[in-house]
């Protein structure tokens, strides 16, 4: 039996391959070290600091309902670190039950309890962006939609109802968008904490759009979504937020906070998505819509707070007259 011999170009592949596997091995060694080494280094106190700062001098937009826009919200090491330890396997997220393009990685579950193990997401979500500071900010800047939606000052909202700040870790994979929806009503606050890479891959245009429906139609009647008839169709784009480095985009829910994202054609889109939540209101029926029909009347907090009166919806004849008190311009 003759041993096969290998040619010098065979031995030379074989070599070549082994050592670009060897490279990406110790690349990824490395990267984990410096990913390791990064969030020892950060003071997750002080970036909360910073963010309620940005949060509090933002410029309110209310056109065309009101919105906020805010750059380099994290230091650049901060950020950096962030970007190191995004996932890099697809096993780690789960998908979205209604919108199987995007998958997420629960951070902060509606209650407040840390659902990842990883010690660097767990301490940015836990005490930076999940942290009650940093939820009441946000409700502060948007006092006027949520007093108005509250029919009680913004101060005496958060002494007496219940606000949760739930986060995800989302990736949304190519050819994911969703069409204009207004999100559903146990959401007081939406914030879009945009990661997009810094060496200029990532889209701008993967940005969350505002937009104005044509027949000024409000979800009191629909379902929050557009229909799959209308699509963008139905709708006027006003703004589009860019896809760009340590931004964010954040918004109160109103009758017509119209936002969506235009397919993102075959790149991906990593988001940190927080949502201030209403208590009373999650995992209910009747979440779907903001002031569905259903809800007509006044919801009441638990009798373990202050009890005030939450006129949720008028009847659908008032649309018109009413609606510049939940969709402040």
């Amino acid at each position: 039996m003759t041993r096969a011999t290998t040619t010098p170009y065979q031995y030379h592949r074989r070599r070549a391959l082994l050592m670009r596997l060897l490279s990406v091995i110790f690349s990824f060694g490395a990267l984990r070290a410096a990913a390791a080494t990064c969030e020892n280094e950060i003071d997750y106190v002080a970036v909360r600091e910073r963010l309620v700062e940005k949060i509090e001098t933002a410029r309110v937009n209310y056109e065309p309902f009101a919105h906020v826009f805010m750059e380099n919200v994290f230091p650049e090491e901060v950020y950096d670190c962030i970007l190191e330890h995004l996932p890099t396997r697809l096993g780690s997220y789960r998908p979205m039950e209604k919108n199987r393009k995007r998958h997420f990685i629960p951070l902060i579950d509606r209650l407040g309890g840390t659902q990842t193990k990883v010690p660097f997401w767990s301490e940015l979500s836990k005490v930076t962006l999940g942290s009650d500071d940093v939820r009441d900010a946000y409700v502060r800047k948007f006092r006027t939609t949520i007093e108005s939606r509250f029919k009680t000052k913004v101060e005496t909202v958060l002494k007496t109802i219940q606000l949760n700040h739930r986060l995800d870790l989302t990736r949304d994979f190519p050819g994911y968008s969703i069409p204009p929806h207004t999100d559903t009503n146990d959401k007081a606050v939406t914030i879009l904490y945009y990661l997009a890479k810094k060496d200029g891959k990532s889209k701008t245009s993967m940005g969350t759009r505002t937009y104005v429906s044509k027949k000024n139609e409000s979800d009191a009647w629909k379902d929050g979504i557009a229909s799959a008839a209308n699509n963008f169709k139905g709708f006027t784009e006003v703004e589009s937020a860019p896809f760009v480095p340590n931004v964010v985009f954040a918004f109160a829910p109103c009758w017509s906070s119209w936002h969506g994202v235009k397919s993102i054609g075959n790149s991906e889109r990593d988001t940190i998505q927080g949502f201030i939540t209403i208590e009373q209101l999650a995992n209910k029926k009747e979440k779907k819509t903001h002031f569905s029909r259903t809800l007509e009347g006044k919801l009441l907090v638990s009798q373990t707070q202050t009890q005030i009166p939450l006129e949720w919806t008028p009847p659908l004849r008032k649309y018109l007259r009413r609606r510049r008190k939940f969709c402040v311009r």
